[in-house]
Formats: C-alpha cells, sequence, structure tokens
C-alpha cells in the first residue's frame, strides 16, 4: 500500500495485494518497484509534484493555458522517459524559444526578473534560500550580496520577444520568444556596477558574446563536484518517500540548518551521480 502510494499516489487493488502477499520471490519487493516506476500513474503523479515546484500555472488566464498544458506534458513525458535530471533541469534554465518549440520557456513567463530567477533556481535546484543576501549579508550565513548579484549575472542577458498570437484551437495562446542576446549585464546593487558572472563559492567567470550564461550556470551546477546539485535534488525526493528532508525544510541548507545525517545525504547524492542523475 505505501509503496503504491508513494509511487503513483494510488491504492493497490485487491487482487495486486494478494498476489503481491502469495509472490514467494525473494526480489518481488524491487521487481514491484520496477513495475510501478513504469506505469502512466508514476509518470502523472511525479510531473504534477514538479509542475507545482516548477510553478506551471495559468492562473485562470485563458491565453497562459497551451503553455501551461505543453509544460506539464513535458514533464510527465521527461519523468516517463526518465530523462537524466541535469539534462531535466539543463532544458528548463537554458531553455530557448517558445511553448510551441520548447514548453519549458513557460517558466520564463512566471519569472521575469533576474533576482525572481536566483531566488526560484538556487532554492528549487541548489536547495539555497538566497533572497536575503539581494539587500545584505546575514551575520551568520555564507552568502554575501556579490554572492547573490554574481549568480543573477547569468540571467542577465535574457531576450523576449512578443510572436503572433495562436488560433482558437490553442486557446489563443500569447506566445513570447526566449532567447539569448550576446550582451546584458546584472547590477550589484552593493557597488552599483555591472555584477561579475559567478557561481557560488567560485571565481568570476567570462562568456563570450555569442554564448549563453545559462549554460554556463548548469555546466557548474551539475559537475560531480558541485556540493548543492545532486544533494539538493536527493533531499528533495528523501523528504517525498519520508515525509522530512535530511534538512528541512527540505529546500533550506544552510549553516545555521545543518543536515540530519551528513553522512546520508552525501551517499544519497553520489549514488545519483553514479547512476547518471537517473530518476
Amino acid at each position: 500500500r505505501r509503496v503504491f502510494l508513494d509511487i503513483t499516489g494510488t491504492l493497490p487493488t485487491p487482487k495486486q495485494i494478494n498476489e503481491f502477499v502469495a509472490n514467494t520471490d525473494a526480489a518481488k519487493r524491487d521487481k514491484l518497484v520496477d513495475t510501478l516506476l513504469d506505469t502512466p500513474e508514476y509518470a502523472f503523479y511525479f510531473a504534477n509534484k514538479w509542475a507545482d515546484i516548477l510553478r506551471v500555472k495559468r492562473r485562470n488566464l485563458a491565453n497562459r493555458a497551451y503553455g501551461t498544458f505543453a509544460f506539464h506534458t513535458w514533464i510527465r513525458e521527461a519523468v516517463a522517459a526518465d530523462k537524466p535530471y541535469d539534462e531535466f533541469v539543463r532544458d528548463i534554465i537554458g531553455a530557448t524559444g517558445d511553448e510551441l518549440s520548447s514548453p519549458p520557456t513557460v517558466w520564463f513567463k512566471e519569472l521575469t526578473k533576474p533576482e525572481e530567477f536566483v531566488d526560484d533556481a538556487a532554492q528549487v535546484f541548489l536547495g539555497q534560500r538566497l533572497a536575503c543576501a539581494q539587500c545584505h549579508h546575514h551575520p551568520y550565513e555564507r552568502w554575501s550580496q556579490d554572492d547573490y548579484w554574481g549568480l543573477a549575472a547569468y540571467f542577465g542577458r535574457i531576450g523576449r520577444k512578443q510572436l503572433p498570437i495562436l488560433g482558437s484551437a490553442q486557446q489563443n495562446a500569447s506566445r513570447v520568444a526566449v532567447f539569448s542576446q550576446p550582451r546584458g549585464s546584472v547590477q550589484n546593487k552593493k557597488t552599483g556596477k555591472p555584477a561579475d558572472i559567478k557561481p557560488l563559492d567560485g571565481k568570476a567567470i567570462e562568456v563570450g558574446p555569442y554564448e549563453d550564461p545559462r549554460q554556463k550556470l548548469v555546466d557548474w551546477m551539475v559537475q560531480k563536484d558541485n556540493p548543492f546539485f545532486a544533494r539538493a535534488v536527493a533531499n528533495r525526493y528523501w523528504a517525498h518517500f519520508f515525509g522530512r528532508g535530511i534538512v528541512d525544510p527540505l529546500d533550506d541548507s544552510r549553516v545555521t540548518n545543518p543536515p540530519a545525517d551528513p553522512e546520508l545525504r552525501v551517499a544519497l547524492a553520489t549514488g545519483w551521480i553514479h547512476n547518471k542523475y537517473s530518476t
């Protein structure tokens, strides 16, 4: 019952229960998990979870319906195909095009400012709540304003272009193409100058005019020695299956909120990387 609920959000039928109890195979639990991961219910269940995390919302606006459903479908198909998590994140953060060619660009409708991208991307994909560092360096935390705006600078070249409205078959969806511009910067509110593009705990990097800074950000995120990315998603899934994260709240990893079991979190993240981010 518990494994059905946790993986598919559904209850087993009496027939399925009786068959499982009668099964004498020592590996029956592992096989049941594999079976459930191949069901449409699993893909729909976790697509709904990720859609909630990624702000896939129509907001009762008819012209956002097409993009909302397109992005949800994209997430569901990614889950069903076991798209590696690093590729899943890259397709979202580095999305280019519009909801027809690239449904993850819908994320760029919900978020529009570099600060919003930092707050959301850091919390969802790195398990870090950085919002306070936008204006000040908290005396009991590690991240400074330079850290915050260095991350924001990765999103300083995002460009948008309004495209023709789709026909009635697509519910008159408003279309916005997202692309990377050759130039663009974000002002560091502490210095009043353009912020250097730099990862957390890293040095400033140079990004050429024909390169997309967002791709550089994901390159850093998915490195095997990144201390945030794999640990954050491992903690998120642990919280789903056990009701509480190793770090709790699950997206608030910081010096003053240490993990309950640091070795376990590292082991889970290492296993995830070893399995090539298979979910």
